[in-house]
């Protein structure tokens, strides 16, 4: 099964080089589609087509390049996870699924502070259902699974890749990059992950309706694992404070419900009143 948490993360590349040809890529993205015929394939999908074919994915990104050196990163690799709760929630459904990637891929234009929005980027998706064991993996260690094994559960998520340059072709972003709002240089405006990572939380709530509960945040994540003891302590203090508040939330509404159905049943007990008094004939 999925994690409990959201998990994205964004690196170089899974297979070959990212200074090269998107192609071994690509290509490697295409291992569910081994054996299945046209209609049971799962395509990759862009801002604008649902269905999109493997050649013109890679000439789409390797063509996207005029200015870059040889060394240059042309392209980089999104893993996108939602957690088991969040695929729940859903259904599963791959078209809320392809929603919920482009709110994903605004939400990262707009980290780079360079005024450009999602559309404005090449990037095209697939969502894949399965995972396997790799060698790395605790269970594979234990010699519980062997490695190559599927993984049990809904282990749905979405793979994106996304050119280096925009659409125009005219400016270059590097979400690798260190820097958080540089204005000189080939990459400007910089790129914040942790904020990144809690829009994209936020852009899934937002188009699904779901209640994100505070541990389940990004936010929260990162503070018990990486933070110091104070940031901790001020962590979970919040966490009781939004709990508290939660649960205030949750005992006023109750409260106004049963204070309705009182009301309501005292309307009741009036009509019926008022009705034997119309029919009672020594009055």
């Amino acid at each position: 099964m999925s994690s409990s948490c959201m998990n994205i993360n964004i690196t170089r590349s899974e297979k070959g080089s990212n200074a090269g040809s998107v192609r071994t890529l690509v290509f490697y993205l295409e291992k569910e589609n081994k054996d299945k015929g046209t209609h049971e394939k799962e395509w990759f999908f862009s801002r604008d087509k649902d269905k999109v074919q493997v050649e013109e994915v890679i000439e789409a990104i390797d063509q996207n390049k005029l200015g870059l050196k040889k060394r240059d990163g042309k392209f980089y690799m999104m893993n996108i996870s939602p957690s088991w709760k969040e695929l729940q929630h859903i259904g599963n459904d791959p078209q809320k699924l392809r929603a919920f990637t482009h709110r994903v891929m605004d939400a990262y234009a707009e980290n780079f502070n360079r005024g450009i929005k999602g559309r404005d980027l090449v990037y095209f998706a697939k969502i894949e259902y399965n995972r396997k064991y790799k060698g790395y993996d605790q269970a594979v260690k234990d010699g519980l699974v062997k490695q190559g094994e599927l993984k049990p559960g809904n282990q749905t998520h979405i793979h994106v890749i996304v050119a280096r340059k925009d659409r125009s072709g005219k400016r270059q972003f590097s979400p690798l990059s260190n820097h958080r709002s540089t204005q000189n240089g080939p990459v400007r405006g910089g790129f914040d992950r942790k904020a990144f990572y809690t829009a994209a939380e936020q852009a899934f709530d937002q188009e699904t309706g779901y209640k994100r509960s505070p541990k389940e945040t990004f936010r929260y994540r990162n503070a018990m694992r990486y933070g110091t003891a104070r940031e901790k302590a001020e962590m979970q203090a919040s966490l009781k404070a939004e709990q508290a508040q939660s649960l205030q939330k949750t005992q006023l509404s109750a409260s106004l419900r049963s204070v309705g159905a009182v009301l309501k049943s005292g309307q009741d007990i009036t009509v019926e009143q008022g009705e034997k008094q119309e029919i009672d004939p020594n009055r």
